[in-house]
């Protein structure tokens, strides 16, 4: 039997209508993506998507994986949905794909032609500041240059980039709109997007990055929007909508991603107040630093990540140096492996030589205690890097006064002049036992790299397997040097309560 012309004719018509109007599926419209490191040494991958979007399709190599939703919208404030997948490290470089864009792989380190050396840039502090004290030129590249910074950064061909805290500064109402949107302030999705996930966007597929919490996403600030973008643990209803004060330690090992046996612990500084503060929150961060330090394994040479920094030094109307009840709770207790500590808050660069006060005997606050056999660090480096584009503050002296140097030995006659009695007691509560042998500060926006030798020899910018820490201009012009120092270990116990 034959079917008629006609009648095949009719089938086939039939048959391209049913095909036209059968449902076509879209890919998601994804608006920003990045790649993060996440604890437990993990890649996370991160998408924003509208909200009522489904999330799209990760590739990994020839693998498809369906990404996660980690934040639903919250109406009339995040209008967006954020995806995620976590990848394990792997030892052979990986294509990863959302759509069209790639995104990079913290495993592609051997591409950058740096054999034995592993290149770490630290920036931080990069939102533009509209206050009701300041207003920022948001709109001037040259005024806030973040997107110039980063390409910079980009420049550098990091193997890792750490934003060390403090990313939404848009926080009231602009009154002048030649430099700024009156309406986009606040912790919501249009003032996260200016601040960084627009700026982050022109990097991301060159760029993994680690994020640190600053004091600018503590609980009273923009918890909401770090919590939804920007955390290293998976997001709760805790940590959302109640706000989590202090989140847990974590070490991030670059070993496990062939970059030399080095941690960066990275520690929560966001709400440690620099003047309201009690006697039980410095316990409190000390036993929350502790906890993760006892539960965690630690790497030959450990670097401490916090936003606020143990020391400082400026001078602007008081002297400050550095986060007090911080530096009280841990600077004693940092086992000896620590050589550096990282830190943005104050918007400049700065590096400072620290060394534990010898001459502060038995009641003398941090100072070791002869015969306890317990030993911390003796020496440490710490690193400001808080200039990656926030209103600058500009340092009256970058060099040193010599009361400043160390903290002070008690004595002297009963009509010491009362002013310098309280400069000199602050002093000494700051500095925590600890003395300041040199201190080196450079103004303008920029960023720092770190060079960390992966097989512990000399390279071409190292020295006897030391660190190499270079602060660079907006473009990533270099400024200035210095080496890290790596004390010898004493191979006693470190302090363990």
């Amino acid at each position: 039997m034959s079917i008629a012309p006609r009648t095949r004719l009719s089938g086939i018509c039939m048959l391209l209508l049913a095909l036209c109007v059968l449902p076509t599926w879209s890919a998601a419209e994804v608006l920003f993506s990045w790649s993060q490191i996440a604890v437990g040494s993990k890649l996370s991958v991160r998408a924003v998507v509208p909200s009522g979007e489904s999330c799209p399709d990760l590739h990994v190599g020839s693998h498809v994986v369906k990404m996660d939703t980690r934040a639903h919208p919250e109406p009339g404030v995040f209008e967006d949905q954020v995806c995620e997948s976590l990848l394990s490290p792997s030892s052979t470089p990986r294509v990863i794909k959302i759509g069209d864009r790639s995104l990079p792989d913290i495993g592609m380190r051997t591409n950058h032609g740096r054999h034995g050396l592993a290149r770490i840039i630290f920036v931080g502090d990069t939102g533009c500041r509209v206050s009701r004290l300041l207003e920022q030129d948001c709109k001037s590249p040259s005024k806030w240059p973040l997107r110039d910074v980063l390409g910079g950064i980009a420049n550098q061909n990091p193997d890792l980039v750490v934003h060390v805290g403090d990313y939404l500064y848009r926080e009231a109402e602009c009154t002048d709109e030649s430099k700024c949107d009156k309406h986009i302030y606040g912790d919501r999705y249009s003032t996260w997007v200016e601040d960084w996930l627009s700026p982050l966007q022109s990097v991301s597929d060159k760029l993994v990055f680690l994020f640190v919490r600053g004091n600018h996403e503590n609980c009273n600030r923009a918890y909401k929007g770090w919590f939804r973008y920007l955390d290293a643990y998976p997001l709760s209803e805790q940590r959302y909508k109640n706000c989590e004060k202090i989140t847990d330690p974590w070490v991030f090992h670059l070993k496990h991603w062939d970059m030399g046996d080095v941690g960066f612990y990275i520690y929560d500084s966001s709400s440690s107040d620099e003047i309201f503060y009690r006697g039980s929150d410095v316990q409190n961060m000390r036993q929350k630093f502790l906890e993760g330090i006892n539960s965690s394994a630690r790497s030959s040479q450990m670097w401490l990540l916090t936003h606020r920094p143990l020391w400082a030094y400026l001078r602007r109307g008081m002297e400050y140096y550095g986060n007090v009840p911080q530096t009280r709770a841990v600077a004693e207790v940092m086992p000896e492996e620590f050589v550096a500590v990282v830190s943005g808050h104050v918007h400049f660069a700065q590096i400072l030589s620290v060394r534990r006060d010898e001459r502060r005997g038995k009641g003398g606050g941090a100072g070791l205690q002869p015969g306890s056999g317990r030993v911390g660090i003796r020496s440490i480096t710490q690193i400001i890097s808080g200039n990656g584009g926030a209103h600058l503050y500009a340092p009256k002296s970058v060099k040193l006064r010599e009361e400043a140097l160390s903290s002070p030995i008690w004595g002297g006659s009963v009509g010491v002049n009362l002013n310098k009695m309280v400069k000199s007691a602050y002093r000494n509560l700051a500095l925590a036992g600890f003395v300041i042998d040199d201190v080196s500060t450079l103004g303008g926006f920029g960023f720092c790299s770190v060079d960390i030798p992966i097989d512990g020899r000399d390279h071409s910018v190292t020295r006897g397997g030391e660190p190499a820490v270079t602060f660079h201009g907006v473009g990533g012009e270099k400024s200035k040097k210095f080496l890290v120092a790596i004390p010898t270990p004493t191979n006693e116990p470190p302090y363990s309560k």
